[in-house]
């Protein structure tokens, strides 16, 4: 069972490795649509898209699904202007409010709408959880995310966007080691020091983020922030730095959290700009609406 476990995390031999003549995009888009996590396999329309098919594709079921949201305009307008906004440098919104109001459900729908307009946007998400005792939890899921997609892409077009100590990530996160020309370059002999270690490879991370983000936009989506650590928001506090910090946008759900963790949260968000959209419940004709999307329909 361990070993089937292993497998189905192992992406294939890429289709070029098999074939002579694979053009690079159709490579990429069968990667992409072989990636173990759902959320990360491109839409129907993503994928006519990428084959070059005119007009306005039928919805798929993943996107029917997406759909099903109703009211949060303000919301969305801000995390739409927001993401504009990333063009000059970091950007954050926090999406506040008590459990079942919606936040993470608000954040993914942005998220796949930006999918459906923008195709080669890059969203990568992740989830803090409570009892989760490993290092980085805000990350872990979005380096896992990082990875993958980079797995998926012709080794050269990986080589071009890695920074000169891009070796020293899969030391702080071993998973990166799954991604060859990154695992090429892994270095044996590294910084002794395990600060000096963080710093470089804090530093390295961010370069490798800035370079995805000079190529499209680049969204980071993390669930639960109240449940991070410390580790979790020295890295966050690194990559939002307001004159070295990529072109991207970082979207947050949490819960309201007492004093102290809230302050620290936003201690990590440096000199950055971001904003805190406070959820509240839906209007009663809002709620109504997504009722009868979600309900059933009888048989005429």
């Amino acid at each position: 069972p361990v070993k089937t476990l292993l497998a189905k995390q192992a992406l294939p031999p890429r289709p070029a490795e098999r074939a002579e003549g694979v053009p690079e995009d159709l490579d990429a888009l069968c990667m992409r649509l072989l990636a173990p996590e759902r959320r990360e396999r491109p839409r129907g329309s993503a994928v006519l898209a990428a084959l070059g098919v005119p007009g306005e594709p039928a919805e798929t079921e993943g996107e029917r699904e997406a759909t099903t949201f109703v009211g949060r305009a303000r919301e969305l307008a801000t995390l739409s202007a927001a993401l504009e906004a990333s063009d000059a440098g970091p950007r954050v919104v926090l999406v506040e409010g008590e459990s079942g109001l919606g936040k993470s459900t608000l954040a993914h729908h942005f998220a796949s709408r930006l999918r459906r307009e923008q195709p080669d946007a890059l969203v990568l998400a992740g989830r803090c959880y409570e009892r989760d005792s490993v290092a980085f939890k805000a990350f872990d899921g979005l380096v896992d995310a990082l990875s993958s997609h980079l797995s998926r892409l012709p080794a050269a077009a990986v080589a071009a966007l890695l920074p000169a100590e891009a070796g020293l990530l899969p030391r702080l996160f071993p998973v990166f080691g799954r991604v060859e020309p990154i695992a090429a370059a892994a270095l044996e002999a590294g910084p002794d020091d395990p600060q000096e270690l963080r710093r470089r490879g804090f530093g390295a991370l961010r370069e490798l983020l800035a370079r995805l983000a000079e190529r499209a936009p680049l969204v980071l989506l993390v669930d639960d922030l109240h449940w991070t650590d410390r580790d979790s928001l020295a890295l966050l506090q690194e990559l939002l730095d307001p004159h070295l910090g990529p072109r991207l946008l970082v979207v947050a759900t949490l819960r309201p959290v007492e004093a102290p963790r809230r302050d620290a949260i936003l201690a990590a968000m440096g000199g950055v700009w971001h904003r805190t959209l406070s959820l509240a419940p839906l209007a009663l004709e809002q709620a109504e609406a997504l009722a009868a999307e979600l309900l059933p329909r009888e048989e005429p």
